[in-house]
């Protein structure tokens, strides 16, 4: 039987969008597969697409319910969560290049 996914506070979705910007990946937060919701009404798929290292994808539950909005509306969705949570961090998450099975693309200027 599977683990139930972990339930983020909202820190966490953050954290994994800048573990694999850092990774050269590129962050992709999806709600539905399939046309279903992969584990609950307020859950996540967390994929880092690409990258050197292949940061593990993951399930989490229960996100906030703002956090799932952007997701369920916005395209870019990652750099919609940065800006609207972690300001902070968006300019560092966007100076990480990205990097696909040997090619290297260029960074953002």
């Amino acid at each position: 039987m599977e683990d139930p996914p972990r339930k983020p506070d909202g820190r966490e979705i953050i954290d994994f969008i800048m573990r694999c910007r850092m990774d050269e990946g590129i962050p992709m937060l999806k709600h539905e597969f399939a046309g279903k919701p992969v584990w609950g009404e307020r859950s996540l798929l967390l994929i880092c697409w690409g990258g050197r290292n292949g940061v593990t994808s993951e399930i989490v539950d229960e996100v906030p319910e703002d956090m799932l909005k952007v997701v369920k509306e916005e395209k870019g969705v990652w750099r919609k969560i940065l800006e609207k949570y972690a300001p902070d961090k968006l300019e560092e998450a966007e100076s990480y290049g990205i990097y696909i099975k040997g090619y290297k693309l260029p960074r953002k200027r």
